[in-house]
């Protein structure tokens, strides 16, 4: 599952409450992708929404709660299944350390396993976002592209928020943003890094670099998005 499906799980999950969720800007999802010399690696996914839920959780039905509890359940058994039948896909693990954060991880053999977890199901029927991630690595360089569609030529979480009052707006000004967070970890430091596609925030630390985008802009647009990094190691 890719960060873009997560975001529309949220979605999907929570309905009306959705708004509440963004316009807090209280949760982070974060990829942290470490590769090693070969091409293999380790990919791990944390989506934590337990600020957001702390903050609402007063003002949500039970019935919301529950909807929301079980359906992180059914993600974690569904795609446990799904992963553990990928070759070149090992040591998967879908672990809830809180209520309301949900950690996936897999050791990967190669790059073309990586792609194969990162793009099933992207076509799936009621999806919120289309999108699609590959990476491709050749020799000390590293590629990620993430190319998203908006059905209908706008998301419709940007169509909700755009449409919300004045009050919601001047709220959502007041507030951080939610975040997602790319962080790779390469065998070698890493030489130059190219980020195109959208403003990001980025933190080079020897080995390791970061890349931070606000998912407010990620999903306002109303057109095809093609996020691409380059990484030299």
């Amino acid at each position: 599952m890719t960060s873009l499906k997560i975001i529309r799980l949220i979605y999907c999950l929570l309905f009306i409450s959705i708004i509440a969720i963004f316009t807090t800007g209280c949760f982070t999802i974060t990829d942290e992708v470490s590769i090693k010399k070969n091409g293999a690696g380790t990919m791990t996914t944390t989506v934590d929404f337990s600020t957001a839920m702390s903050m609402l959780g007063m003002f949500m039905p039970d019935s919301v709660k529950e909807g929301l509890d079980t359906g992180l359940d059914e993600v974690v058994d569904r795609d446990l299944n799904a992963y553990t039948s990928i070759n070149g896909i090992t040591n998967v693990s879908i672990t809830k350390p809180d209520q309301y954060i949900m950690r996936i991880s897999y050791d990967f053999a190669s790059i073309d396993a990586l792609n194969k977890v990162l793009n099933q199901n992207k076509n799936a029927a009621g999806s919120i976002l289309g999108g699609s991630t590959k990476y491709k690595r050749k020799g000390n360089k590293l590629e990620r592209v993430t190319t998203v569609e908006f059905e209908n030529g706008e998301s419709p979480i940007a169509a909700l928020l755009e449409g919300g009052d004045e009050q919601t707006a001047e709220f959502m000004k007041m507030m951080p943003p939610p975040t997602y967070k790319i962080v790779y970890s390469m065998p070698n430091n890493v030489k130059k890094a190219t980020i195109k596609g959208m403003a990001a925030k980025t933190n080079k630390q020897t080995n390791t670099y970061e890349v931070e985008y606000n998912v407010f802009e990620l999903l306002k647009g109303n057109q095809k998005l093609e996020l691409k990094h380059c990484l030299k190691y």
